[in-house]
């Protein structure tokens, strides 16, 4: 499935990206050049042509660095040597170089994007059959934002799927030093790689507290892991920013007007938007996720601590879509809802339940509703941006009362979809290297 999900991602033959991956795209190539994770070596590139861009800042020392936290990039550093001795080979040329940089952001977010539906896989298998298993984690690999979002681009939230799908996967096992240390490792770099996420990370370091009835090695071992993992971005955030969150905690002191991190919504018109909206809902782009409203129903074969995992999770869940609907909740350009990708993984496990109650009729439903939303992700990887349907979700800009979220008719999928099909910009690229 995971080999599968890397195939499909990689069809469109470019990357969706946007202004908030640049730096992640080139720091990688920064670090294998300099062995900094300033990008003053690549300022130029990380630009991308623009003047004053709102991603790279000024650290406290007078440092070109990104705005956004670093850990995918630096995670996926491995994977750049390859194209950075080609780069090196060519002179660091600059038109070679945003060509390779582009490539490799799309490799590598693809990538993380594919790992994560293996850890999905392998979760929901341990409640499910094998074919009901495949069909779940089918829906969350093409039916959700883990497509056009997560593995389009270094964003955080591929990352942050990975991470949250990767610590299901140990928590729910029987624990051991080991699996606590990874634990503690897993949601540790969850929390650096995008603080909005503690609220996720949380419930399963509790449960996993929980499970080991506070055994103290277990505990030792859980707490040594997340020391581990996240002091070297704790130390990044302190000696760039003078601050532990980083660039996030920047944005939420410094931020004001339409661009605040915090516009105070009212709770209705954001939640609703988030939710059901054409234009940014989950449940519209991946329709599947409504039969979790079987979850309402107790489910007789749940065991005690599985009970417990759920309501923790589902509490997650709530508190971050609450959260986000006190931000700029529709996440800026970007196809679908990008700030609720992170939770995908919690959501398809929690649903293992349902679909394993789910009778001949339940399983075609379910199946047409993911297949409904895998054509919705279709038009956003091979379509968007070409259509400009930003630009109605946002009118005179991301603060405008004027938003446009909730006509079906001009909804991205639609819009997307009637503009064609993107240019596929690295099958240009091979062309011309072939000549």
């Amino acid at each position: 499935m995971a080999v599968l999900a890397f195939v499909v991602y990689n069809a469109n033959l470019r990357a969706v990206s946007s202004g908030d991956c640049f730096p992640a795209r080139f720091l990688p190539f920064s670090i294998l050049k300099t062995g900094s994770v300033n990008l003053e070596p690549l300022v130029d590139a990380v630009r991308q042509g623009h003047k004053d861009p709102y991603w790279l800042q000024k650290s406290i020392g007078g440092h070109w660095v990104s705005l956004f936290p670093i850990v995918a990039p630096v995670l996926v550093t491995p994977l750049y040597v390859p194209a950075a001795i080609a780069v090196q080979r060519a002179g660091w040329r600059r038109s070679y170089l945003d060509a390779v940089a582009e490539l490799m952001e799309k490799i590598s977010g693809s990538a993380i994007a594919s790992l994560s539906v293996a850890f999905v896989y392998l979760l929901v298998r341990r409640r499910l059959s094998p074919g009901r298993a495949v069909l779940l984690t089918a829906a969350y690999a093409f039916g959700t934002s883990t497509w056009v979002t997560g593995s389009q681009a270094l964003w955080q939230h591929g990352q942050a799927e990975l991470l949250v799908a990767g610590a299901l996967l140990l928590v729910t096992r029987e624990p051991t030093g080991m699996r606590a240390f990874a634990i503690g490792a897993a949601c540790a770099l969850g929390a650096m790689n995008r603080p909005p996420d503690i609220v996720l990370f949380a419930p399963i370091a509790l449960e996993a507290v929980l499970r080991t009835s506070w055994k103290g090695p277990l505990l030792r071992a859980g707490v040594a892991g997340a020391v581990i993992a996240a002091a070297p971005f704790l130390a990044y955030n302190i000696a760039a920013f003078g601050l532990p969150g980083g660039g996030y905690q920047v944005l939420y002191l410094h931020a004001s007007g339409r661009d605040a991190i915090v516009l105070r919504a009212s709770l209705f018109p954001a939640l609703s938007g988030m939710l059901f909206s054409p234009a940014k809902g989950l449940f519209f782009f991946s329709p599947f996720l409504l039969f979790l409203a079987g979850r309402l129903k107790k489910d007789a074969q749940e065991g005690l601590a599985d009970r417990r995992l759920s309501l923790l999770l589902g509490a997650g869940v709530v508190t971050q879509i609450l959260l986000y609907t006190r931000t700029e909740w529709r996440g800026g350009y970007s196809f679908g809802p990008r700030y609720l990708v992170d939770l995908l993984p919690i959501l398809v496990f929690l649903l293992a339940p349902v679909v394993a109650a789910l009778g001949r009729r339940g399983l075609v439903a379910f199946a047409l509703s993911a297949a409904l939303g895998a054509g919705f992700q279709a038009v956003g990887a091979f379509c968007y941006p070409k259509g400009l349907s930003d630009l109605v979700v946002y009118c005179d800009g991301p603060g405008s009362p004027k938003m446009d979220v909730w006509s079906l008719s001009r909804s991205p999928v639609v819009l997307e979809a009637q503009a064609g099909m993107a240019p596929m910009t690295f099958a240009a690229y091979a062309r011309d290297a072939l000549r």
